[in-house]
Parts: C-alpha cells; structure tokens; sequence
C-alpha cells in the first residue's frame, strides 16, 4: 500500500494503482515486454544515439517508453498500432527511420502539418489528407454517426489515404 509510485486517476473505479506500460503481440495477447511507471524515476533505458534521429535526451517520455519497450523488434517488419497519446510526428519518424511502421490516433501535437486541425472533411467524402515522406496524416468525418460530427485523425506510414466499403452497413475502411 505504500509506494512512492503510486499514481491517482480520479476517472477510473479503482482510483489508486501502479501505472504500467506493456507491449503485446495483438493476436495472441502475449505481453513482449513491460515498464513500471515510478514517477520522475522512471528508468527509459537508453537507446545509442547513433540510430536515433536526434539525442536519446532530446525525445520525450511518451516516444521514450515505445522506443525502449519496442527496440528489440526494430527492422523486422512489424507493424505498431499506437493509441492517442504516443501518436507523435517525432516518434513516427523515428520508428520509420528505425525500420517499423506505425499508425495511430492523434492528439493535438506539435509537429503537424499547419492548421490541420482546422482541416473540416465532408461526412462520406475522402478523407483530407497530406504526405511528407512516408509519413500520412489524415482527417475524415465518420459517416457511421448519424447525429453528431466525428472527425478521425490519424498518422500512419502503412496507409494510403483512400477509403473503401468493408461490406458492413455504413462502415468504411482506410487503406
């Protein structure tokens, strides 16, 4: 009961716990490797500047914890499905420059192209999307909702930016 990590989320049922970052094969489950969160603590590792783009310092903690949890799996083809939260401009490019795409939600995160969250995309129209690279960020208008705007916005290196018919009532898919 006494930790000095011990994290509070004020959200969820059980508002006390140990915050833990996993990485797990999507299929099966299977839990690759995992970190404990221990507050300003946390040890990231290290990963050699001589394959990163920039200084191991420089990336911040959220490209810290996937880019240490993931770099036994570099240059291997995999494909890493990332949620809001570590979906960044910097670590896509350094998953890219590392051999490994990615796609993932985002937030709103320096580094993005300018104004892109102004970008308004038609419900059922493509999607408004932009390349630099490799690298696609999106935004399409969920035309599953009926009452309500749902704008998705997603970075992938795996996506070309074209939506088709899943065959399901009123559900597209990107490519």
């Amino acid at each position: 009961g006494r930790l000095s990590f011990r994290i509070f989320i004020p959200s969820k049922r059980e508002r006390y716990g140990v915050k833990i970052f996993m990485l797990c094969e999507s299929d099966s489950g299977y839990l690759s490797s995992f970190m404990i969160y221990t507050g300003s603590s946390t040890d990231y590792g290290h990963l050699a500047d001589n394959i990163l783009l920039k200084p191991w310092d420089q990336y911040k903690s959220p490209s810290k914890v996937v880019l240490s949890l993931l770099q036994a799996y570099f240059n291997q083809g995999y494909i890493l499905t990332l949620d809001n939260y570590y979906t960044s401009p910097e670590l896509v490019n350094a998953l890219l420059n590392l051999g490994t795409d990615c796609l993932g939600t985002l937030r709103k995160k320096e580094g993005l192209p300018k104004n892109f969250w102004n970008w308004k995309p038609i419900k059922g129209n493509d999607p408004i999307k932009q390349f630099s690279g490799d690298i696609l960020v999106l935004r399409w208008n969920d035309v599953t909702k009926t009452k309500s705007t749902k704008i998705v916005s997603m970075m992938s290196t795996v996506h070309t930016g074209k939506l088709v018919d899943s065959g399901k009532t009123r559900c597209y898919s990107v490519l």
